[in-house]
């Protein structure tokens, strides 16, 4: 078959979805990943075809409207202001491009945040939904908005399930004039809601060592493992970082990843204070620009890319946003993490960690400061629990073969029908 994969959003939300294409194109599929053209090299260094769709999403995050956004995390109602006058105005041509891209698959796996899924609506072609987070509403857990905390499991289900209804709701008028033009009616209820009645398959690409499935969930939502992504076996680390690490003490690592909005110098300054005050060593990973200005050291080596697989196994720790990626990486890698989570599903990667044992308590962006900072640091670098824990979760996590039963999964849907 043409498989086409459709995803939005930074690397985290395409990388998993390289490794589950990578697996399919392995078992003799044609591979397509429709996405946007920041994520072009990710692709094609992988031996795929990369498709250009919905514009550059770094610019977006970068523009002010990007920023506001990434701003909100901690004020749900902000968050939910500031992403619809994010996103409505690019639906229309958002859709204009699934549109064009998914014409020719013969299936099609999609990102459960992709507006693809209006489009998939309109044409005859199967689809199954893919997550790097729980995609489904649930009692067990407050996912979907933003630093609100566990609250009990009937608001638990009702807040996501709310939070759900309003992303599918922007660029409403612009969804219902496409669906019109290509003799369909816009969904009755939201487009979640009907996909999971009609028992369209969730699979969640996160491992139930670290989430247990929930027990509300319908049977069309799956758990089946992180799908990891290898450095390429071409690829060498450079010269300054290795000699950096065998320099001294074990490094921790210390990136914020896509959060640009989070105020960089602010975060780049209250970083390099913690830092100094917990004298430790340091990988600093720049990603899209969140610790604006920060300047290397004898203790302190800054970076851009480098492959977690790689770094991650080789510091002692790792200091991270909890992206769904970055908390995938540190727990394969079986390293503690402090979790400074800032934005959208982190908060809820950030209690997991702790729950797990694997992390101290969260820093929340609202409670941010060198001094918090560095005693999270301390904690995680002195009490060797944390490492313990993380690397018994690390095992498991490493058994798992994601993108194999990912794509079994989707392969046997598909040949039902």
């Amino acid at each position: 078959m043409h498989i086409v994969l459709s995803t939005v959003g930074t690397r985290g939300d395409v990388q998993p979805y390289v490794a589950l294409a990578m697996e399919l194109k392995a078992r003799g599929h044609k591979l397509t990943i429709a996405t946007h053209a920041d994520h072009r090299d990710l692709v094609e260094s992988n031996g795929l075809a990369h498709r250009a769709v919905c514009g550059s999403f770094r610019e977006l995050m970068e523009s002010p409207r990007g920023r506001a956004w990434l701003d909100s995390g901690d004020n749900p109602l902000r968050y939910l202001k500031t992403f619809r006058a994010l996103f409505a105005p690019y639906v229309e041509s958002w859709l204009a491009d699934w549109d064009t891209a998914l014409r020719d698959a013969d299936a099609v796996l999609v990102h459960s945040a992709s507006n693809a899924r209006f489009v998939l609506e309109t044409l005859r072609t199967p689809y199954v939904v893919i997550a790097p987070y729980a995609s489904l509403p649930s009692g067990e857990f407050p996912m979907g908005i933003p630093q609100i905390p566990i609250v009990g499991p009937a608001l638990n289900r009702m807040i996501y399930a709310a939070a759900l209804d309003q992303f599918w709701k922007v660029g409403g008028r612009e969804v219902a004039s496409y669906l019109a033009s290509r003799g369909a009616k816009p969904p009755g209820r939201s487009l979640w809601r009907e996909q999971r009645d009609r028992a369209v398959p969730h699979l969640n690409l996160f491992s139930e060592h670290v989430i247990p499935r929930p027990k509300d969930w319908p049977a069309c939502a799956e758990i089946l493992g992180y799908c990891f992504l290898d450095a390429p076996t071409s690829w060498q680390p450079p010269r300054r970082l290795v000699d950096f690490l065998a320099a001294g003490t074990t490094p921790i690592y210390v990136g914020f990843g896509s959060m640009t909005g989070m105020q960089p110098e602010r975060l780049a300054q209250l970083t390099r204070d913690a830092l100094r005050a917990s004298k430790l060593r340091a990988v600093i990973g720049m990603g899209w620009g969140g610790l604006a200005g920060f300047e290397g050291s004898d203790d302190v080596l800054v970076i851009d890319d480098v492959p977690h697989d790689w770094l991650f196994p080789r510091v002692a720790a790792v200091v991270h946003h909890c992206g769904a990626g970055t908390t995938a990486a540190a727990l394969r890698a079986g390293k503690p993490s402090v979790a400074v989570p800032l934005f959208a599903d982190q908060p809820v990667w950030a209690r997991t960690l702790h729950k797990l044992g694997a992390a101290p308590a969260p820093v929340p962006k609202r409670k941010l400061d060198a001094h918090r900072l560095a005693g999270a640091i301390k904690q995680v670098t002195q009490d060797r629990s944390y490492t313990a824990r993380a690397d018994a979760i690390g095992a498991l996590v490493r058994a798992e073969a994601g993108p194999a039963r990912a794509a079994n999964r989707a392969l046997e849907y598909w040949a039902t029908l």
